[in-house]
This record gives structure tokens, sequence and C-alpha cells, in this order.
């Protein structure tokens, strides 16, 4: 399989800006450490209420890998404070993936190859 790119969008209080973004670093941070993992950023907007989330995985296992191994406390905090909004996920067709990210219970918007160099 070929590698995976995920986006998508956090949603907050500002009130809440300063605890998301501690717990970006700490996911940006453990992520280091997952294999195949290519890329893994928060951007932050100017009004401080939404962070946008790039992710690069060299392949389907890649992404599982890290699914599994994050920081299931700072995700479920942050998943508390935040609102995920449509991700979109653009790979090869793959069930796994599929099942993955729609756990997470927001909408996923598939997109397969077309073009490339």
């Amino acid at each position: 399989m070929k590698d995976i790119r995920l986006n998508g969008r956090m949603t907050f209080e500002p009130k809440h800006f300063e605890e998301v973004a501690k717990i970006c670093h700490i996911n940006a941070e453990d992520a280091r450490q997952h294999p195949g993992l290519l890329e893994y950023s928060f951007w932050a907007n100017a009004a401080k209420d939404t962070i946008y989330i790039h992710e690069h995985y060299a392949d389907n296992d890649a992404l599982i890998n890290h699914l599994n191994n994050m920081n299931s406390g700072a995700v479920t905090r942050l998943l508390e404070l935040a609102t995920l909004g449509t991700m979109e996920c653009a790979a090869e067709d793959c069930p796994e993936t599929r099942a993955a990210l729609e756990a997470f219970g927001s909408p996923v918007n598939y997109y397969t190859p077309l073009a490339r160099r």
C-alpha cells in the first residue's frame, strides 16, 4: 500500500487554547517514536479556536501503529475540549484504514489516487 495523508480540523473555545496546544505538543512528541509516521503537525488559526492537523504516513501499518500507540489520556482530554470536524483522507482504499478512522466518530471524506508524479 502507498502512503496515507490525513487532514482535519478541531474547534474549541479560545479559553481552552493553552491546554489544547499543550496536548498537541505531547502528541507530536510521542509520535516521534512511531515508525512510518512521516509528518504529524498542528497549526493554529489567529483566533485560537481552531487547530488544523496534517498527518502523513508511509503506509496503512504506520497509521494503525500510530493510532494504537497514542497517549490515550491526552487524546481523551483533547476530545473533551475540542470537536473533531470532518477528516480528509487521501489513500488507496483500505478497509483497515476506514475502520480505524471511523472509530473517532467524525465524518471522513476519502480520496483515492488519480495522478501523481
